[in-house]
């Protein structure tokens, strides 16, 4: 009976444990592995598998793992010797209000970029990260609703999106 008791009071202590492992999420480059076009390049994978796991987590989910992976593409945009993304007032405006949406843009639009090897039309990343945002504004987990948001998601779910990109964002 004791051997069962110290049995079950073991695995009780490394559950919790398990459990903080399972959820310290990936290994982020620090600033100085990022430095040149080839350390962009190595990290283009974890951009893709970063701009997935933002929009298909719900905004109160995991939050240190989310200001970590936001941290990872912020400097990640910032520093790409090849991904521009395209941000002007509008877009500024349409996140004002919803600023966790900001970093789910800039992620999916650099995935898209290389994805896609494209890197000049900004266009198509535009459209990808509009629906993106779209995506995680619509299941209302941790969101303010916006008339500009609210406009967006209009246009989108009247395939007006790309008139609203042209006329909006491109401009």
């Amino acid at each position: 009976m004791k051997w069962i008791i110290v049995s079950l009071l073991a695995l009780g202590c490394s559950l919790p444990l398990h459990s903080v492992q399972a959820q310290q999420g990936p290994n982020f480059p620090s600033d100085s592995n990022l430095q040149t076009k080839a350390d962009y390049d190595r990290y283009g994978p974890m951009v893709q598998q970063a701009a997935d796991w933002l929009e298909a987590t719900s905004l109160d989910d995991q939050r240190e793992l989310r200001q970590a992976t936001d941290r990872f593409i912020y400097r990640w945009v910032n520093g790409s010797p090849t991904v521009r993304v395209h941000v002007n007032n509008h877009l500024l405006k349409l996140m004002d209000k919803n600023q966790q949406l900001s970093m789910i843009y800039l992620a999916r639009y650099a995935a898209w970029c290389l994805t896609n090897n494209d890197y000049q039309n900004a266009k198509p990343p535009t459209k990808a990260a509009l629906q993106a945002i779209i995506k995680v504004y619509k299941k209302g987990i941790n969101v303010k609703h916006t008339k500009l948001m609210d406009q967006l998601v209009s246009a989108a779910d009247h395939n007006g999106l790309d008139d609203y990109i042209s006329h909006t964002v491109l401009q």
